[in-house]
């Protein structure tokens, strides 16, 4: 048999409210001009660094052949690597000064190690370096980690006292990091508008100097001399493989462009690159205005200019004459898109006190 007890208080208890539980609010993304910038500026020195570690791991491989086992191709196919190199880094006269060309290991030390010299290597990994720590609140922490190690890897170009031979090996480490770098930033990077900014950048820098290193075929060349050239720009290009498993052929000038110019499923072709960056302008823009902005105007003309283009006749060129038609559709491309660039600037990222590019207000504090 069980019994009940009752105890009472002195006091009448209180009721017990119900426990309510809140759910966070998200709040709105805002992004100052001067974030933005920063993040556009980090994409174009990151893949700007990309493309002369590569170009230039290239160059010292070819520089340090032997004459052993170099061919008769292989003085004029240096020379013309490097002033592509040249062009890459827009650090003129450069290699087209014949003075230079006497002992050009003065020239490509300096290229790398000079921090001081706008557009050599140093000089453009500072830069990504510098745009990668403001913008750090931005980042995950293994780019935090890979940004640090960049850094390091600028300190041990310094300390290589011009020797190419240790140039050489900081250089293969710097490209993985490099690349690291771009897979965390595919991998952890929200897809708004920090990572459209950033990849905008990319693809602009990247455009550029693919053309840049396409216009080494502009010159007329011996047989041997231009086959070794178009291993050395899908090799700079990183589509030597696909090449061969795609046209299973001799390396040609048509199939080439072909590849790296008009293959819209290449991520390294100009069609493939232009129509991205107009993808991520577009998503970045005003979407109640159907109308096309000035950025994505100049994009659809390059865009168009690239698809209606016809490849053979690019690659065909008179004996011994140069192609100009190929110099006048690349010097047009590349020209298209330092107006893209500069467009983007003046619409985004004009730091006025009450302009911000992409808020429609201030975030109360």
């Amino acid at each position: 048999m069980s019994k009940d007890t009752w105890v009472v208080g002195s006091k009448p208890s209180k009721k017990q409210e119900p426990t309510v539980f809140y759910r966070p609010k998200k709040s709105e993304t805002y992004i100052p001009s001067s974030t933005g910038e920063n993040l556009f500026w980090l994409g174009r020195y990151l893949e700007r660094s990309i493309n002369v570690v590569r170009f230039l791991r290239i160059v010292l491989r070819q520089y340090n052949e032997t004459e052993d086992n170099a061919g008769p191709w292989h003085n004029k196919s240096l020379r013309s690597s490097l002033r592509t190199l040249t062009d890459l880094t827009k650090t003129y006269p450069g290699f087209y000064d014949r003075k230079i060309m006497k002992n050009p290991a003065i020239e490509l030390a300096s290229l790398v190690t000079d921090y001081h010299k706008v557009g050599s290597l140093s000089n453009s990994l500072q830069a990504f370096v510098r745009n990668g720590y403001k913008v750090r609140d931005r980042l995950s922490l293994d780019i935090w980690r890979i940004l640090d190690s960049i850094s390091g890897e600028i300190d041990a170009l310094r300390i290589t006292e011009g020797d190419l031979g240790k140039i050489h090996s900081v250089l293969d480490r710097l490209i993985i990091k490099l690349m690291a770098f771009v897979g965390l930033n595919i991998d952890t990077m929200t897809r708004e508008a920090t990572w459209r900014l950033v990849n905008i950048g990319r693809f602009i820098e990247s455009s550029v100097n693919s053309a840049h290193i396409l216009l080494t075929l502009v010159d007329a060349h011996d047989e041997d001399v231009e086959r070794h050239i178009l291993e050395t720009i899908l090799m700079a290009q990183e589509s030597l493989v696909t090449y061969r498993y795609k046209y299973r052929s001799r390396i040609e000038v048509q199939s080439v462009l072909e590849l790296l110019v008009i293959e819209e499923l290449n991520p390294k072709s100009l069609v493939y690159q232009i129509s991205h960056c107009d993808e991520y302008i577009q998503r970045i823009g005003n979407k109640s205005d159907r109308s096309l902005n000035a950025i994505q105007k100049k994009l659809l003309e390059t865009l168009t200019l690239i698809r209606l283009c016809n490849v053979e006749v690019l690659a065909t060129h008179a004996v011994r004459k140069d192609r100009k038609e190929l110099k006048v559709f690349l010097r047009k491309v590349i020209g298209n898109l330092e107006e893209v660039s500069n467009l983007v600037y003046r619409t985004y990222f004009a730091h006025s006190r009450d302009h911000y590019a992409f808020v429609s207000k201030l975030p109360e504090l």
